[in-house]
């Protein structure tokens, strides 16, 4: 793919439905869909836009994202890495499960509405 495709940025709206959002995400015993957060929002009715940048030295910027419940966010994902990385959204015990379901299946694929994978 080349750099201006891994460079495009990613509009993604998410209702965040809980408070205490963070980067990353949810696989304990299989892909769920009904999680604390992450369902698709309504343009109109977003109330803040996050700007997120992905690097290959394994760091996201902002390291932490907090929303409040209720709110519509959008994230814009930026990838200037070289390397495919991922941003998922989740409850700090859904990132935990999510990072240790990675560690075993680092191929595998998402198709969650909270989460993102940028090449």
């Amino acid at each position: 793919m080349n750099s201006i495709l891994r460079q495009t940025v990613l509009t993604t709206l998410l209702t965040l439905a809980a408070a205490g959002a963070s980067a990353s995400g949810n696989h304990a015993g299989g892909h769920e869909t009904d999680q604390a957060v992450g369902k698709p929002g309504v343009a109109a009715k977003v109330t803040r836009t996050i700007e997120v940048d992905m690097t290959d030295a394994m760091r996201f910027t902002p390291a932490e994202i907090q929303v409040k419940q209720g709110e519509t966010v959008r994230f814009v994902v930026k990838n200037s890495g070289k390397i495919k990385h991922e941003l998922v959204l989740g409850t700090e015990k859904e990132l935990k499960e999510h990072y240790e379901v990675m560690k075993k299946n680092p191929e595998m694929e998402h198709d969650e509405p909270s989460m993102v994978t940028l090449a």
